[in-house]
């Protein structure tokens, strides 16, 4: 993230460190063995569309169900989720001095969280949403991410409410019934409709690489996506 100060980090299945730098900024991918000494927020996930804002929100929630957090820059913590294929979407802006991340798989799009991330960040001040950064991390790409006619559907009459491109969005499949779908793709076109101008794609397919989890290669963990 170029925004001054904030870092990102996600873990991945190997040993060692390896660094990645989008935009010129530095962003952590930590190993298992790798143990931050700062504070971590996790929410409970669950493939929804809520989002809590941090601390106000925690009190009395503890068994609830919730796919995002934000809270102001001048805690000292870190906000993060867990995926294994889907989106993990961090955002920063300085202006309104918030960070937030959210969990957005293809259940949790479908229930409106991009959107709803954003009506967030207007709660913070409207007229400063543009200049919010938002980073995609890891997530399986639109060449591995096969599904039926039923999530297709579901995503082409979303593309087609929101004003994106289906072909941006869908591709066949190699079978009869299947089709290709980039996730990430959708989160992308759908943020700029959003008025978004900084949007960051890590390009990192987590199928494709092992260093990551998939459940797509059948992995039963998850890595953990974090900003700091």
């Amino acid at each position: 993230m170029r925004e001054k100060g904030k870092n990102l980090a996600f873990s991945i299945s190997s040993d060692g460190i390896y660094f990645y730098f989008p935009w010129g900024t530095k962003a952590i991918f930590f190993f298992k063995n790798y143990f931050p000494d700062f504070k971590v927020i996790l929410p409970n996930q669950n493939h929804t569309a809520s989002i809590l804002f941090y601390p106000d929100d925690f009190s009395g929630n503890g068994n609830s169900f919730f796919d995002g957090i934000i809270t102001s820059t001048s805690l000292d913590i870190a906000l993060g989720v867990k995926t294994a294929d889907c989106l993990p979407i961090a955002f920063s802006n300085s202006y309104l001095k918030l960070k937030g991340i959210i969990h957005a798989g293809w259940r949790g799009i479908a229930k409106n969280i991009i959107q709803e991330a954003m009506d967030k960040i207007r709660q913070f001040g409207g007229k400063y949403v543009s200049s919010t950064y938002f980073v995609i991390g890891p997530h399986i790409c639109g060449k591995c991410y096969e599904v039926g006619s039923d999530v297709a559907e579901i995503f082409e009459a979303l593309c087609k409410e929101n004003s994106i491109y289906v072909g941006k969005v869908i591709k066949k499949g190699k079978q009869k019934g299947k089709f290709f779908i980039s996730l990430s793709s959708f989160a992308y076109f759908l943020l700029r409709n959003l008025g978004v101008k900084n949007i960051f794609i890590s390009g990192i397919c987590v199928r494709e690489d092992n260093r990551f989890f998939s459940r797509r290669r059948g992995d039963g963990k998850s890595q953990i996506s974090v900003i700091i």
